[in-house]
């Protein structure tokens, strides 16, 4: 009796260990299966363009993509440049809606009496679209019209950084601050990074200059020379410094 009632606990048992191991057998297959599954496709984001132009105090522009869905619906935003352009200070100056014109292109307007300054234009990305942003325009008033215009150049001899202020008027280019910014990425995009300031020397033929002297680091620079009361700003094109 016994006996029986033993083989019987023995083959309960023996059934037991088989199912367990078929179901663990089953779920290392099914987490081999997940592990291998394939990526789901990523879809490329279509490219935007806008741009932006100035009539009297009044700025508007185009926008355009190959996608329409990264135009319908969409807004403009205009900024108002604040020091060098992506230095942090840009202030969000108005939102204007896209009017559809055709299937690739669109057009907007900030309206009238904006105050004097420099504005750029940009349209944010989404799931769909790329980041779009125009170059950079001035609204200048009179007063704006009576300052001197200024030039600032830069050049890069190995990682060596030095240019020229250079101006009708020698007030402009005496004791002026010139401002070096390392560029990240597309310049302006918000992540350039003051990096070095100089004071402008004159010398005795009346030429004003910069020079950060070596600093030993690789990159792309341009220089910025800020408005006063009496004198225009300016910026530089963008060099590369290699060792």
């Amino acid at each position: 009796m016994n006996h029986h009632k033993t083989l019987r606990t023995r083959r309960i048992a023996a059934v037991a260990t088989v199912a367990a191991s078929a179901g663990l057998a089953a779920a290392t297959t099914g987490a081999a299966s997940a592990a291998v599954a394939p990526a789901e496709p990523t879809t490329a984001r279509a490219p935007v363009t806008v741009s932006i132009t100035v009539t009297g105090d009044t700025v508007s522009g185009t926008a355009t993509s190959t996608s329409r869905a990264c135009l319908v619906g969409k807004q403009v935003y205009i900024y108002q440049q604040v020091g060098s352009r992506g230095g942090g200070d840009d202030l969000l100056f108005h939102a204007a809606p896209v009017m559809i014109e055709g299937p690739t292109r669109g057009t907007w307007s900030a309206g009238f009496n904006l105050p004097a300054g420099s504005y750029y234009s940009l349209m944010k990305p989404t799931s769909q679209c790329q980041r779009a942003s125009s170059r950079t325009v001035s609204i200048v008033t009179a007063a704006a019209l009576a300052k001197t215009p200024v030039e600032v150049t830069i050049e890069a001899q190995g990682t060596d950084l030095s240019g020229r202020l250079i101006s009708t008027s020698s007030a402009c280019v005496t004791d002026r601050e010139v401002l070096v910014y390392r560029q990240r990425g597309g310049r302006g995009g918000g992540d350039d990074r003051l990096f070095a300031r100089d004071t402008t020397f004159v010398d005795d033929a009346g030429q004003a200059t910069w020079s950060t002297g070596n600093t030993g680091v690789e990159g792309k620079f341009y220089a910025v020379v800020r408005p006063n009361a009496s004198c225009l700003g300016d910026s530089s094109p963008t060099v590369v410094a290699r060792r």
